[in-house]
């Protein structure tokens, strides 16, 4: 792509970043997202969730949370896929209680995250539910 001057969008920025997580190359894509910041590309919620589902995955929880609070200050979430892993992580991570303190100021705080669309997030198949 850069020798033929394509310039990469944060579609391309997204497909890396989720084949260097799956791949356990979690150092490099931090170094790709960091990278495409300081050129001043623009990222998206899709971009988030992808690193903050990648740290919880390998239980580095207080780093998904700080990247979570980096998310909300660019007004780009957090939204139920963020809210997923992140429970996801505290579960995994043994920190049931903390999961479920979690969920419970999430509904607190955030009733929006409670839509048409994300209405059945309490459901019995939903994946929130099942952690």
């Amino acid at each position: 792509m850069v020798e033929n001057s394509f310039q990469s969008d944060v579609i391309t920025c997204n497909i890396l970043l989720r084949g260097l997580c799956k791949a356990g190359m979690l150092e490099k894509a931090f170094n790709l997202f960091n990278t495409w910041i300081i050129k001043g590309k623009p990222v998206d919620a899709v971009t988030y969730n992808t690193l903050i589902s990648a740290l919880c995955k390998e239980g580095k929880l207080d780093e998904a949370f700080d990247l979570m609070i980096e998310m909300e200050g660019k007004k780009l979430g957090p939204d139920r896929y963020t809210y997923t892993a992140i429970i996801g992580g505290l579960t995994h991570a043994g920190r049931t209680e903390e999961a479920k303190k979690f969920m419970e100021k999430l509904l607190e705080t955030s009733p929006n995250v409670i839509s048409e669309d994300t209405s059945q997030m309490l459901g019995s198949g939903d994946m929130e539910y099942s952690e």
